[in-house]
């Protein structure tokens, strides 16, 4: 067995102070717009003009996400406090930001570990998912506007039969770069260095169908670079990506376990879509974050 972590390791009252920090933006984001308060959050999490940003807390999200994720892999009484406040934060942030995906990510990343350690029955696996959907609808229902007369079959029915319909219906955005979508993370990079200009939105335009929804699948980016050959590519290389990262973490159980628990929202939201590459820059703060604490604590990265 890998030995304990040296030293002082309790964080816990840092992290409190993050989780006071974000409450108080949560507060201020959400009495400062012009629509009522759980609208503002979100419409403020999309970025929109006239909205208060959530500001610099929400940038430890990579960091807070990869403690989460470490110390559920070590699960121990003596780190029951820190798993809790971590689970506070980071269902607080899912309320910063009114994000259905940000309720999901921190429970299906517990679900995996505890799955792939053999530490999960069957049975709660169910109650796990049919508490997570429930979640997921509350935040969608108590964050629409006024406007918003989809009752629970109409949102359900967007999300299950509408993204591969509202594919075709979506209009190609005209782009100066190549691949704009595929390769948007090196556009990024290029932009912060005042070497390009901004790139690509991440958060795609709506359509009708009849209802407005803004999901086309994780096809999408690949179809629109790439046309059909792009999205066979594309098939391919969450395949192998995929498979060589469950290889990983079924064997080792350390890092690669973290890592592919973090990460497993991409599959899981391919049905809606792509989140990999379109937000690679966090997925890969995620996994340098991760890598970080496994250094410090002295923690083998392969523990099988």
């Amino acid at each position: 067995m890998p030995r304990n972590r040296p030293g002082p390791d309790n964080y816990f009252y840092l992290l409190l102070g993050l989780v006071v920090w974000i409450w108080y933006r949560i507060w201020v984001v959400g009495s400062s717009g012009p629509e009522h308060f759980f609208l503002n959050l979100r419409l403020s999490s999309n970025g929109l003009e006239g909205f208060e940003p959530l500001g610099t807390v929400g940038r430890f999200y990579p960091l807070i996400f990869a403690l989460f994720t470490f110390e559920h892999i070590y699960t121990h009484k003596r780190n029951r406090h820190l798993r809790i406040i971590c689970w506070i934060w980071m269902m607080s942030y899912a309320i910063a930001t009114m994000g259905k995906f940000a309720v999901l990510t921190p429970i299906l990343a517990w679900s995996i570990i505890k799955g792939l350690q053999g530490r999960i029955r069957m049975g709660r696996i169910a109650a796990i998912v049919c508490g997570t959907f429930v979640l997921m609808l509350v935040v969608h229902f108590i964050r629409k506007g006024e406007q918003d007369e989809a009752g629970f079959l109409d949102v359900l029915a967007t999300y299950v039969y509408s993204p591969i319909v509202a594919l075709g219906y979506v209009k190609p955005v005209v782009s100066e770069y190549t691949a704009p979508y595929v390769f948007r993370f090196f556009y990024a990079m290029g932009n912060f260095f005042g070497l390009s200009p901004a790139p690509i939105d991440v958060i795609s335009d709506y359509v009708y169908i009849p209802f407005p929804t803004n999901v086309y699948t994780v096809m999408q980016p690949f179809l629109h670079d790439f046309s059909l050959i792009g999205v066979a590519v594309g098939a391919l290389f969450y395949a192998f990506l995929f498979c060589i990262l469950f290889w990983l973490a079924v064997m080792n159980k350390g890092y690669y376990l973290g890592l592919y628990a973090m990460i497993s929202i991409c599959l899981v939201g391919q049905f809606f879509a792509e989140t990999l590459l379109m937000m690679l820059s966090q997925h890969i703060q995620e996994a340098i974050m991760l890598a970080f604490i496994f250094i410090v604590s002295r923690r083998r990265f392969d523990v099988g």
